[in-house]
């Protein structure tokens, strides 16, 4: 049996707590292609023109970070896990080789301007900072949470528990940092429109959190509020999954359990204002599982073990009454990756042969690769009803999200980001040899494969 890399993650972990310094600007402006790259006239096959209107793409190839924006590629310099703002104007990533944690640095997509490091030399985990919805500020988190980067198994707390650090908003276009919380053992983290929601450990023994208490915060960004205690969790971990509207999404980890975790937890929906939460389902503690396509409106794959070539249906769930609908996935198939277009109400999502329980594992690559083969492009009509395959992205499809051209749509596939257009079923590779394609690579964990650590796309 193999398990390839055992990499789960349960939360927005946090990285090793350092020294904080000044702001600094500390480098000239980016150039389309590093020193290293052009000593070598190395640079990523990327189909720019291809992309122009659709939106903007922030991606790693050997070890730096590239831009696509307005049909220009530009490369960054070293870095990884490349997360871009909402409007396609700054991406915030990892300098350095990939890693657990480093220093979190700044810049503008379009190569102009001045990279910069909003919190000094301040060590910053992989999955540690997040975007503000509908503006162009960030969230970010130092703690001495001894997690690793998004794909990497955050540690139980039960033999790992945060310790004190702190919470920050930064504006990008200037630099300035405004502190949310500070001393506080940060768990989790999540940022919906001008709100900021966290989960705190306390209190907490020095060697084993016990009876541990979470507790789940909410502050507004602008105008700044004093954080405000929503609700608490005994002897479970509060992951936080997201904010939609005036709801925020959280599992709960029993005993702060990452193996627990592994095989699902009951995702709960609570108002911002507070009151009694609503258990929504049990599932994986995968973000990109959720799928909002309105401040109401849910769609998320549902289901416990962490296999995930069995039991995954794609649901549609109402967040103001819990109630829900079946979308896809039934015993010879599951429904994995969604994706909902707001803007239309269609929903794109992977389906892939249900292999059963039994399955724990592969005793070759070959029926690995036979699985994966399986996994197609599907779409909805409005509303999540009548999905429909799309025949022309082919096999082996990964974590498709929309563009800017309602008809278009960006996937994985291979080692390369590829374009489909539904309406004429043409197809072009965008990028390639960005994804690895190695048996491990293939199995991820357990048949989930992380993207966050090498791509970014928005609108």
């Amino acid at each position: 049996m193999r398990y390839g890399r055992m990499s789960f993650i349960v939360m927005l972990a946090l990285a090793v707590c350092g020294v904080e310094f000044p702001t600094a600007d500390v480098s000239a402006a980016s150039v389309d292609v590093s020193a290293a790259a052009a000593a070598s006239n190395e640079r990523p096959a990327v189909n720019a023109k291809a992309l122009v209107g659709l939106g903007t793409l922030a991606f790693c190839w050997h070890h730096d970070i590239w831009t696509v924006r307005n049909g220009k590629v530009h490369d960054l310099g070293p870095g990884f896990r490349p997360v871009l703002s909402s409007s396609g104007r700054y991406v915030a990533y990892i300098k350095g080789i990939k890693s657990s944690s480093g220093t979190l640095w700044v810049a503008r997509t379009d190569g102009s301007g001045q990279r910069f490091a909003p919190l000094g030399s301040t060590p910053v985990a992989a999955t540690g900072y997040t975007w503000v919805s509908g503006t162009d500020e960030l969230v970010a988190a130092r703690s001495n949470w001894a997690g690793g980067s998004q794909g990497h198994a955050a540690p139980s707390a039960k033999t790992s528990p945060p310790r004190v650090g702190s919470l920050w908003a930064i504006r990008a276009s200037t630099g300035e940092k405004s502190t949310i919380v500070s001393n506080a053992r940060i768990a989790s983290v999540a940022v919906g429109s001008g709100l900021v929601a966290y989960s705190v450990v306390h209190p907490m023994p020095s060697k084993y959190p016990g009876n541990a208490t979470d507790v789940l915060y909410v502050a507004h960004l602008r105008p700044h509020s004093f954080p405000k205690p929503l609700l608490s969790t005994l002897d479970s971990g509060i992951q936080l999954a997201g904010i939609a509207g005036n709801h925020i999404l959280y599992w709960v980890d029993p005993q702060h359990s990452a193996s627990i975790a592994a095989d699902g937890m009951v995702l709960y929906s609570v108002r911002t204002t507070g009151g009694r939460p609503k258990p929504l389902t049990t599932t994986l503690g995968y973000p990109s599982w959720l799928s909002f396509s309105s401040s109401d409106t849910l769609y998320a794959v549902a289901g416990g073990m962490r296999i995930v070539w069995a039991g995954k249906t794609l649901r549609r769930y109402s967040l103001a009454t819990g109630k829900s609908n079946m979308i896809a996935g039934n015993a010879t198939n599951v429904a994995l990756d969604p994706a909902a277009d707001p803007a239309t109400g269609r929903m794109a999502f992977v389906r892939a042969a249900n292999l059963g329980v039994k399955m724990w594992g592969f005793p070759s690559s070959a029926p690995l690769e036979q699985w994966v083969a399986s996994r197609t492009l599907w779409v909805t009509k409005p509303g999540g009803v009548t999905p429909q395959p799309i025949a022309a992205a082919e096999h082996g499809v990964y974590h498709p999200v929309w563009t800017a051209n309602p008809n278009v749509i960006l996937y994985a596939k291979a080692s390369g980001l590829w374009l489909v257009n539904l309406s004429t079923g043409h197809t072009v590779e965008v990028v390639s040899g960005i994804l690895g394609s190695s048996e491990n690579d293939l199995f991820g964990f357990y048949g989930h494969r992380f993207m966050a650590d090498e791509y970014s796309w928005v609108q």
